[in-house]
């Protein structure tokens, strides 16, 4: 169109993040409808925390497929869906360490676990980043 300035192409990175969150979204759907029958049957005899991951789950599809649709558009907007879905990332990958550890409980696990955390909070930083600076 006459008068609109021409985007740029979309980088491969964000393109390849993008599948990845819609990958990511459409996986933590399926847990979460998954886990809906077990936490609906633990809400009615009012244990409303139990199975809560499902919320957690349902969140980060919501917060994935955002983040793919405003990845795949450039939309500014696609940030902040994105930082949710790394922060819920590093966090389930956090809990599932520490229940390793926990079943290991030497303190080569610890320092196992440790390094593992640090790696996995180093990537999602960066990622957080190449998308901050890309959209």
């Amino acid at each position: 169109m006459p008068g609109q300035a021409r985007r740029s192409p979309r980088p491969l990175g964000l393109s390849v993040l993008a599948i990845l969150c819609a990958l990511n979204g459409l996986s933590s759907l399926a847990s979460a409808v998954q886990l809906f029958p077990e936490w609906l049957a633990a809400a009615k005899q009012h244990h409303y925390g139990r199975f809560s991951f499902t919320w957690v789950g349902l969140g980060a599809a919501v917060s994935g497929l955002a983040a793919a649709y405003g990845l795949w558009q450039r939309r500014r907007w696609a940030r902040i869906p994105f930082v949710v879905s790394a922060v819920l990332a590093v966090v389930t990958a956090c809990l599932i360490t520490m229940f390793a550890v926990g079943e290991i409980g030497t303190s080569s696990g610890w320092v196992a676990g440790g390094l593992l955390l640090a790696v996995n909070v180093a990537v999602a930083g960066w990622l957080v980043r190449y998308v901050w600076r890309s959209t």
